[in-house]
């Protein structure tokens, strides 16, 4: 498979679980031949962790998880284990709840040939109220939210808990009031 970015570069797909409609496709910026980005995918509300074990930055096949706003169609971080290496394969399996992040690392070699090892991350949250991201809570966040809510869009769903309900509006409304401080 040649993918957007080179050979097994790897793709993810967001989609609206209700009406099949493909909502976003999401590309790491430093993508490259054979990363198998999107093999492992973890979602909580507008946050979603995507592994690519095949990532080379501590050696190959070393690994790499990504962290994307879906609200803002954009990357936010790239992680890769601070002892990662060759063919650890970290981000084989990620998962993610609200801003926790746990990637595995099933060829890693810390506790004897191929144990194993899990890492687990505390992302940057920044002030979820402030949706588009330009430092300050207005009427363009409160409206984003709206359009994400109505159209049942990941980050409308503002609890995480699969229903976009009055919780989830009332929660991000008693977050938009607060500001960011």
């Amino acid at each position: 498979y040649s993918g957007p970015q080179g050979q097994r570069s790897g793709a993810a797909y967001v989609f609206n679980a209700e009406t099949g409609q493909q909502l976003r496709k999401l590309l790491p910026d430093d993508g490259a031949p054979y990363a198998y980005f999107g093999f492992g995918v973890g979602l909580s509300g507008d946050r979603a962790v995507i592994g690519a074990w095949g990532d080379t930055q501590n050696g190959a096949d070393s690994g790499a998880i990504y962290s994307f706003s879906l609200l803002l169609n954009q990357q936010l971080a790239k992680i890769v284990p601070a002892d990662g290496e060759e063919n650890d394969r970290f981000g084989h399996c990620v998962a993610v709840q609200g801003a926790t992040a746990i990637a595995g690392a099933y060829r890693d070699d810390l506790a004897g040939y191929e144990s194993g090892s899990a890492y687990v991350y505390t992302l940057g949250e920044g002030c979820r109220a402030d949706v588009d991201g330009d430092g300050s809570v207005t009427t363009q966040d409160f409206l984003a939210f709206l359009n994400a809510w109505v159209g049942h869009l990941p980050a409308g769903d503002w609890d995480g808990n699969g229903v976009w309900d009055t919780q989830d509006f009332l929660g991000f409304l008693n977050a938009w009031s607060q500001g960011c401080a």
